[in-house]
């Protein structure tokens, strides 16, 4: 079965095109809930007008899928907005990244 430490690895390789930060870094992966068979992942957006959320929400998705490598395995990516996102929840390597301090 695929771990939590798995999961945050394979969503780090999702990048918000925008920020040119992954969504682990940005602060943006509020839960993850492990089953057999099944994941179901919160994750927020830096905005409730952010024009590609449902692109990230696939590729979430499929990465985490793909990372498992487990035939039939049901990913679940739930959009969540409270609490809101801010900056300050994004690792500190991602604030100073985009400049904020």
């Amino acid at each position: 079965m695929i771990t939590e430490k798995e999961i945050r690895e394979a969503l780090a390789t999702v990048k918000d095109p925008e920020l040119g930060v992954n969504i682990v870094e940005l602060g943006l992966i509020y839960g993850i809930e492990i089953e057999p068979g099944e994941v179901q992942i919160e994750r927020t957006a830096t905005s409730m007008a952010c024009p590609i959320q449902e692109v990230l929400a696939c590729e979430a998705g499929q990465a985490v899928y793909l990372k498992a490598g487990q035939e039939g395995l049901k990913v679940h990516v739930e959009l969540v907005y409270d609490p809101p996102w801010s900056p300050e929840i994004a690792s500190p390597e991602a604030r100073k990244f985009l400049g904020i301090f």
